[in-house]
């Protein structure tokens, strides 16, 4: 289904080699796509055509990296059963495979392509819950390594505590890159500024990028990556 699997070596090389094009977001693109509030991550069961549809369009507009459909395939939000809730995440993962396979196949394409598992940060009260936060986090990845996943993407984090348990779990076993959503002012919701968080990601080895997404619009964060 997916591409061969690819070492966090040979990941690193490509990028000091070339930049490579991200997908835009899934959810949003599918929330008005299809005229709907639902929970895109419901669509991994319940309509796996749509997912991979708006797959195979990233991949037509130039997407070399594909993100899942795992954004926020949790038990804090989604009201599924554990057993639902991990087979969303492997089936997120799973069709985005079958969507680079299909497309390859209907272009005649042979260029590498990447598929990330992707995880949003856990908001709300559970922010108060550190220990089973990091659990939660280190159940999903743990899922996303038994089907393969080479590459990982926590995004539109405002810290990364909760986090670094399921990264030294992933180890040297995949690519990991951590996007952080900052204010126009470039602080997070948790208080620390962009400096701060680039600083902090920066110290953890098995981090292998790290970036700013969501929270403000292009200039506001070419003004803030210029400051930095």
């Amino acid at each position: 289904m997916s591409n061969t699997k690819h070492t966090k070596e040979q990941i690193c090389e490509r990028i000091r080699k070339k930049k490579i094009l991200f997908d835009g977001a899934f959810g949003t693109y599918y929330g008005g796509k299809y005229d709907t509030k639902q929970l895109p991550e419901l669509a991994n069961l319940e309509a796996p055509e749509r997912v991979k549809e708006i797959h195979r369009e990233y991949l037509e507009a130039g997407a070399q990296i594909l993100r899942t459909n795992t954004f926020a395939a949790n038990s804090f939000c989604m009201d599924l059963s554990r057993k639902q809730i991990e087979e969303t995440i492997r089936r997120g993962f799973r069709l985005a495979g079958e969507a680079v396979a299909e497309w390859r196949e209907a272009a005649g394409e042979t260029k590498e392509i990447y598929i990330a598992a992707d995880i949003g940060q856990i908001s709300g009260d559970a922010l108060a819950q550190k220990d089973v936060l990091s659990r939660e986090y280190e159940e999903i990845c743990r899922i996303f390594l038994e089907e393969g996943a080479d590459f990982f993407v926590f995004e539109t984090f405002s810290e990364m505590e909760e986090i670094l348990p399921a990264i030294k779990m992933i180890g040297e076993q995949a690519f990991i890159t951590v996007q952080f959503s900052v204010n126009q002012f470039g602080y997070s919701n948790a208080g620390l500024s962009a400096r701060k968080l680039l600083q902090r990601a920066g110290a953890v080895k098995e981090i292998d990028a790290v970036g700013f997404n969501c929270g403000v619009g292009p200039s506001h964060m070419h003004r803030i990556l210029q400051t930095l």
